[in-house]
């Protein structure tokens, strides 16, 4: 089911529903989500009013809404694995950042799964989303339905969340009130608490996935550190270990779900007892159940499963459960969350993945939503693109249920630029250029004019190559980045600094580099990869050859290239004005021009990435718009 399409049936299920009424009953204004429903919407008479509550659902559809007196189940469209979750817009489940809960007097840092589908037995964590509300500290909770026996209260735990113990199973709904842009919202949160049952008995219908599952390294995780402890590769096997190499591990207080702990618990497993066992096959035929709920499984990402609610998320607090610092990691595979939120993927509220979405933008969706990133590398049609709000999260570009590829990505293969070339090098970063290129052909869309016209931004995979700029007919020079660089894009961008001021010593992190795919932090500069060609490399803006732009000095390279992109730009309309603003007066050749100037400008690099082509491209740009070579520049 399209994903926003459901986001609008939730949005109704919550805000515009009275109690259905009689299959005989129509009622005067159908809801409009009637296309929406595969089976039976258009036969029930939903109205069109407000509520308050989900109680309205609920009231025929069951508590569990499976389906109840209506026999019409609506869970796993809106809460399941057929459609996902949607969250709430004030109170998300998504951890953006690690919430320090000093209220059990630990100060420990808690990473929550994000998932509404959560371990009973087990404190759930909520968070205000600050950018959706005019006030943290003035947002009210409340529990506002539990299951039956249940008695769970939310806990306070700073201004922007709190927490509950779910002690019994079943659903609980959290109702949030905030004020946003001077207006009193309310919203619901329903989480449902489950138990483990393990891998084993997901594979009984989800074969096909649990196949491709067991080829990934998530997969024998737990088994390598029970193998490393007798081969000596695990030097301290300690019981934090088994939080991220485990199902289900959580040996707090009384957190009884059925996960690894408690299995370990009914069958008197400890660490102590590998010293009595000679290896790994010993111990599997001594603790078969223990055993059983080794490994990164299917419910650590999709939740528990003995109540067949699993779901779905591309939450980041999905992986960051085990891939993030939380403010002391020990290890590298445990930084890549508090790294991925230094990126610009990570900004939930960028233009780049709030605009163009909707279904009015499909084709748009393949890099504009991260969704219908993974639809398209699943070779979706563009037409059927999920396209709702989602940044590039760590399953946008991991796929988490395959392995064979490096690291688990997705869609890396040879890319066939919008001007016909391909890529067939650049390894992995190949991936990056699934998105980061342009969407059109230079000589055709320059060809007219356009509103907002320019070349699209980040083309850097034309860039990197030494295409995609309207080259008149001539032979343009280009630099060897793209080959010289094992991985291309990946290699520089996610290159470890050596430089120890990019180091975070909190969260053992560095802040440039990896996962945060910047080349710079604070003004300090990620040049380590870059020294194995350019030898005590400290910026990238090196002096450059010669005097390119022709203002009597030879600079650093993006320097000239910034010299170049002004000079070009004076002889644009309106003339000697630095700045470019194409219209529909420009002539044929000067919307050629435009279009060369944008498409080195939004690149950003000025020159890094492809020096040879940005500065030639230019050169020959201004040549063929004034008949003439740069006054005083250097040809390159």
């Amino acid at each position: 089911m399209n994903k926003t399409k459901w986001l609008i049936i939730l949005f109704i299920l919550t805000f515009g529903l009275t109690a259905c009424s009689s299959s005989s009953d129509k009622g005067e204004t159908p809801v409009e989500a009637v296309d929406y429903h595969e089976v039976g919407w258009g036969e029930i008479g939903h109205q069109s009013s407000a509520v308050s509550s989900l109680d309205t659902c609920r009231s025929c559809h069951g508590d569990d809404f499976f389906g109840g007196s209506s026999g019409v189940d609506c869970y796993n469209c809106h809460f399941g694995p057929t459609g996902g979750y949607v969250p709430s817009e004030i109170a998300v489940i998504r951890g953006i950042a690690p919430v320090t809960d000093e209220s059990d007097g630990s100060g420990s840092p808690v990473v929550t799964s994000s998932l509404p589908n959560a371990a009973v037995n087990s404190y759930i964590y909520l968070q205000v989303n600050a950018s959706e509300v005019d006030d943290t500290a003035a947002v009210a909770w409340s529990l506002s339905a539990a299951p039956p026996g249940s008695a769970s209260a939310i806990t306070q735990i700073n201004s922007e969340n709190i927490k509950f113990f779910a002690d019994t199973k079943g659903f609980y709904t959290v109702t949030v009130t905030a004020a946003r842009n001077g207006e009193a919202v309310s919203e619901e949160v329903v989480i449902y608490a489950n138990a483990y049952t393990g891998a084993a008995a997901c594979a009984t219908c989800h074969s096909g996935e649990y196949d491709d599952y067991m080829t990934t390294g998530h997969a024998t995780v737990g088994d390598a550190l029970i193998e490393g402890y007798f081969t000596g590769a695990v030097g301290n096997l300690a019981a934090e270990c088994f939080y991220c190499h485990t199902t289900g591990y959580d040996p707090a207080g009384n957190a009884e779900n059925g996960g690894f702990d408690d299995a370990a618990d009914e069958a008197g497993f400890t660490i102590d007892s590998l010293a009595s066992l000679d290896d790994f096959d010993d111990f599997k035929a001594a603790y078969p159940t223990v055993n059983a709920l080794l490994n990164v499984q299917c419910e650590n990402c999709h939740g528990p499963g003995e109540e067949h609610k699993g779901v779905s998320s591309l939450s980041e607090s999905v992986c960051g459960q085990c891939h993030d610092s939380g403010g002391g990691a020990i290890h590298s595979y445990q930084i890549k969350t508090y790294q991925w939120r230094l990126s610009a993927h990570s900004d939930y509220d960028s233009a780049a993945f709030t605009t163009p979405v909707g279904d009015e933008h499909a084709q748009c969706a393949a890099c504009h939503s991260g969704a219908g990133f993974i639809d398209n590398a699943n070779g979706v049609a563009s037409e059927s693109l999920r396209t709702g709000t989602q940044p590039v999260t760590c399953a946008v570009c991991h796929d988490p249920h395959k392995g064979g590829g490096g690291h688990q990505l997705r869609a890396v293969s040879d890319i066939t630029l919008a001007g016909g070339e391909v890529i067939s090098g650049g390894g992995d970063g190949r991936l990056c250029m699934n998105c980061h290129r342009s969407p059109v052909d230079a000589e055709s869309y320059a060809a007219q004019y356009h509103e907002s016209y320019g070349a699209h931004y980040s083309p850097q995979a034309e860039m990197l190559f030494g295409a995609g700029g309207i080259e008149y007919g001539e032979e343009i020079a280009s630099s060897p980045h793209i080959s010289a660089v094992t991985d291309s894009c990946v290699g520089c961008h996610m290159a470890s600094p050596n430089v120890s001021a990019l180091f975070d010593d909190d969260a053992k992190a560095y802040k440039a580099g990896g996962h945060t795919f910047n080349m710079s932090y604070d003004a300090l500069e990620n040049t380590a990869v870059c020294q194995s060609c350019h030898s005590g490399l400290t910026q990238f803006n090196i002096t450059a050859q010669a005097d390119y732009d022709g203002d009597g000095a030879v600079e650093g390279v993006q320097d000239e290239v910034k010299g170049l992109l002004e000079v070009l730009a004076i002889k644009l309309p309106p003339q000697d004005d630095p700045a470019v603003t194409v219209t529909a007066d420009y002539t044929e050749a000067e919307l050629k021009a435009a279009y060369n100037y944008t498409f080195v400008e939004r690149d950003k690099s000025l020159g890094i990435h492809n020096f040879g082509y940005a500065v030639d491209l230019l050169q020959t740009t201004y040549r063929n718009l004034t008949g003439a070579d740069i006054p005083g520049g250097d040809i390159y």
